[in-house]
């Protein structure tokens, strides 16, 4: 994996999901086949995979808005929104996990 992935802000997260919805501690290859090839659910990996999906259709949307800072009147509304889309992250990545 590319060391600057594993450093984008997106990473943990992602590997959040992967720990909660499959069981794999890392997404950091160890070059060891006992550590780096494992079998998963189905099932488990379509959950991870929406949760993956959900995470970035608001994470991108934040994005998508930062952008758009300079329109007249967008800073103030993409304040207040901050915190919903924050919010709705979160209870993605932490009620999803406990339904299982």
């Amino acid at each position: 994996m590319d060391k600057a992935v594993e450093k984008a802000v997106h990473w943990e997260r992602l590997e959040a999901i992967a720990s909660e919805e499959l069981g794999i501690g890392s997404l950091t290859e160890s070059g060891k086949i006992s550590t780096d090839v494992q079998l998963v659910r189905i099932g488990d990996l379509a959950n991870a995979l929406q949760r993956a999906y959900d995470f970035g259709l608001l994470m991108g949307h934040t994005v998508a808005r930062a952008e758009q800072l300079n329109t007249p009147g967008y800073l103030s509304r993409c304040l207040a929104e901050q915190d919903v889309v924050r919010a709705a992250a979160d209870d993605i990545l932490v009620n999803r996990s406990h339904s299982h």
